[in-house]
């Protein structure tokens, strides 16, 4: 999911993440996926996404919620 994000984050703002910086492993252990997430999450803040309540826990078990809204915001 976090790969799909990332994506995602850079299609609103190029550049945004450094594909280099994700872990793009086919079984990623939970430190990997815990560190996509992270990224994603605070990329999302620094492009002017809100983020609220949401952690990478969230993330693992698909609790999220994105405000289509925030991410136009963005672009």
């Amino acid at each position: 999911m976090a790969h799909f994000l990332s994506k995602l984050i850079n299609v609103a703002v190029p550049g945004t993440i450094d594909e280099r910086a994700i872990n793009k492993k086919r079984v990623l252990n939970p430190w990997q996926r815990n560190e996509n997430h992270t990224l994603c999450l605070n990329s999302a803040k620094a492009i002017g996404c809100t983020v609220v309540n949401i952690g990478t826990q969230d993330l693992v078990e698909g609790r999220v919620c994105l405000s289509v809204p925030s991410l136009n915001a963005a672009v």
